[in-house]
């Protein structure tokens, strides 16, 4: 019996395994952030940010920074998260700077680098002018046709970067597509004048317009400068010819706006 008993414990024994075997691990990588796109100006030091990047398996890991494109410059720190950089001068139009970065984590049997992130640095340049493409004025057409004079001021002209924030305009010449009428044909030119101001010019318009044609169109041409650099523009105001008529047609700038018109000619019956 006892014989038995011990065959059956023996039996058991062998059956059963000496040692459970170990679940085999699985390294994850590093996942990298570069962190969000960067705007700055030429001379500043910029400073990239990394230091989102994470290891979904807790691991530590190490950052790995470089340079992809523009005028090569010294990144400094480059193995730490938040590597930086003196911007050089910078050419018209500014530059790009695509820097990217990688992370490894310090697993010893199975070291994972991540899949690469990159970011963008946009960097303006110190000598780009305004940007007088966006210009408006401040009334894109006058009401009623009264003959009396309206402030118009350029609008939405600035410098591109934030540590120029004012253009200052200057109002260099206003023309129109319709003589400039003199004293007899009850208004007295010019039919516009330049208000010289510091920092921005503004113009006084005249409400008026043929009675017979398609309505009047001014021009009004400036420039803008921010210290260093300046651009050239112009913005179009209307005088509809009528309440009933919504639009003018500009016939082509053939006079200068600021100058006074002749008074009608006299005919005498012989």
């Amino acid at each position: 019996m006892l014989i038995r008993i011990l065959s059956i414990v023996l039996l058991v024994l062998s059956a059963a395994p000496l040692h459970a075997e170990p679940k085999p691990s699985t390294n994850n990588p590093p996942v990298a952030n570069a962190g969000e796109d960067i705007t700055g100006r030429q001379g500043s030091s910029i400073t990239l940010n990394g230091s989102a990047s994470h290891d979904p398996d807790g691991d530590n890991f190490s950052y790995r920074w470089s340079q992809l494109t523009g005028d090569k410059v010294e990144l400094k720190s480059a193995n730490s998260p938040t590597p930086y950089f003196d911007v050089p001068p910078i050419k018209p139009g500014g530059g790009i700077f695509i820097f990217k970065l990688e992370v490894t984590d310090d697993n010893k049997d199975d070291p994972k680098t991540s899949t690469p992130d990159t970011v963008i640095v946009h960097v303006a340049s110190d000598i780009d002018p305004p940007n007088c493409k966006r210009a408006l004025p401040s009334k894109v057409s006058l009401r009623p046709l009264d003959s009396k004079m309206h402030a118009i001021k350029i609008k939405n002209v600035v410098d591109d970067r934030d540590f120029y924030n004012i253009a200052i305009l200057d109002i260099v010449k206003v023309t129109q597509d319709e003589p400039v009428l003199g004293e007899g044909y009850g208004s007295n030119g010019p039919d516009a004048v330049i208000q010289v101001a510091d920092p921005v010019d503004s113009v006084l318009l005249r409400a008026e317009a043929g009675k017979d044609g398609n309505g009047r169109v001014y021009r009004i041409d400036f420039t803008a400068t921010d210290g260093f650099e300046k651009c050239e523009g112009s913005v179009m105001v209307s005088v509809p010819n009528g309440q009933n008529k919504n639009y003018a047609v500009d016939d082509g700038q053939n006079y200068d706006s600021t100058k006074p018109g002749e008074a009608p000619s006299l005919t005498l019956d012989p």
